[in-house]
């Protein structure tokens, strides 16, 4: 943690418990990829085959940098807005 209160890179995201939800408007964007990544590993680790992310609505810098991060990560299967809710992501991870 920064003098200032804020996260530097150097945090450790493993000590956040996500569950099967992460609400990305608690990180600075430049923790989106650090966080969307630990988030999906302890999604997998945990067994979810689904699980749910927030990034905000409407095309965003953060949503692409989003999408951009899941449709290249090895355990997403698929993943689109949440029904109507295009603030959040569903995304479907792959079994085991």
């Amino acid at each position: 943690m920064r003098g200032d209160g804020r996260k530097d890179e150097t945090d450790d995201y493993s000590r956040i418990d996500f569950g099967r939800e992460c609400d990305l408007h608690f990180f600075e964007p430049r923790e989106t990829r650090m966080v969307v990544n630990e988030f999906l590993r302890q999604a997998v680790a945990s067994g979810f085959r689904t699980v749910r992310l927030v990034h905000g609505k409407g095309l965003s810098a953060k949503k692409r940098e989003v999408y951009e991060i899941l449709s290249g990560h090895p355990d997403v299967l698929k993943y689109g807005n949440d029904g109507p809710n295009w603030g959040a992501t569903i995304i479907t991870l792959k079994g085991p």
